[in-house]
């Protein structure tokens, strides 16, 4: 049996949001748990966004990073 891990996926909304959620799908159909930004609550400002993200990366076994022509 494959371990289960738990897998940051990163993309830009404007051009990738769609790509990020296709990974999400595939990694969780394979049996892995997958954190994307589709399911991150709303922050008010950037320094919460950051900290945000940092307590969700520390927690992750790996990270996809799908990358495209916007940033943000």
């Amino acid at each position: 049996m494959t371990q289960k891990l738990r897998i940051f996926v990163s993309a830009t909304t404007r051009d990738l949001g769609s790509y990020r959620r296709a990974v999400g799908e595939w990694l969780r159909a394979q049996g892995h748990e997958p954190v994307v930004q589709d399911e991150f609550d709303v922050q008010p400002d950037f320094v919460t966004i950051s900290r945000m993200l940092l307590e969700r990366l520390s927690d992750c076994d790996g990270v996809v990073c799908l990358i495209g022509d916007h940033y943000g």
